[in-house]
């Protein structure tokens, strides 16, 4: 399995995070029953120890990604902030665009 099919398991350094995945409706798969680090892992986040999970993001379509991420972000975002940011974003690309289609034409 490579790097971008990493499975979050006990001890992952993103593992805290499974409460708030298993609350917005990540869909879950079974875990490794063998895994010894899974008890303490499952008390730790208020999941059932007898019942291992793992979550696997990269194996959702990309707008239900977006979708779940833009969710539990939505709550702490700044629209105006964002909204200035997007427009300050967008004058960068005209500016970068402007000057990309008149390069090599000076002449001097």
């Amino acid at each position: 399995m490579g790097p971008a099919h990493r499975v979050l398991e006990p001890g992952h350094p993103r593992a805290a995070h499974v409460r708030a995945g298993a609350r917005d409706g990540l869909p879950a798969t079974e875990g490794k029953r063998g895994d010894p680090r899974w008890p303490a892992f499952a008390r730790r986040h208020g999941l059932d120890p007898a019942h291992p999970v793992q979550w696997e993001v990269e194996a959702l379509e990309p707008h239900e990604l977006q979708r779940l991420v833009l969710a539990v972000v939505d709550p702490y975002s700044d629209r105006q902030v964002l909204a200035e940011q997007i427009a300050r974003e967008e004058a960068q690309r005209r500016a970068l665009a402007d000057f990309l289609g008149g390069w090599g034409t000076a002449s001097g």
